[in-house]
């Protein structure tokens, strides 16, 4: 077959927990983290406990590292495409900026309130707790 070592599509699950130690680990007080930390308060250290092999991964573990990284991502408005850093991430994101010519104000992409990642750049209030976007 012509497409047999074809990289699989999406992050790997060890990216994603690197990734979010990552976070953890380094920007847990960044303003632009904090709330999302805030709200993925078990996500995240264990991605970290797990990309340490500090524990074992399970079923339940491995749906909160999923889970956790997708709010990562729907936050910064990016699919997977199989990332392998943090960086790599930030530099996706940076580069979708560029292309943004909307004069909106930019704004948080979590909720400032509850850390829940808005579902565009326009809305003015949270879908989760109804908190005002700040």
């Amino acid at each position: 077959m012509l497409f047999k070592n074809k990289k699989p599509a999406g992050t790997s699950f060890e990216a994603k927990c690197s990734i979010l130690a990552d976070i953890w680990l380094n920007h847990r007080t960044d303003d632009d983290f904090e709330a999302f930390c805030e709200y993925n308060d078990i996500g995240l250290p264990l991605a970290y406990m797990l990309d340490s092999e500090i524990v074992a991964t399970t079923e339940t573990a491995t749906k909160f590292v999923e889970e956790t990284f997708g709010l990562l991502l729907e936050g910064l408005d990016l699919k997977d495409t199989g990332f392998e850093s943090l960086e790599e991430i930030l530099g996706a994101d940076a580069e979708e900026d560029d292309f943004d010519d909307s004069s909106a104000t930019p704004s948080s992409k979590f909720c400032g309130n509850c850390g829940a990642a808005h579902e565009s750049e326009t809305v003015k209030f949270c879908a989760s707790c109804g908190a005002a976007r700040i």
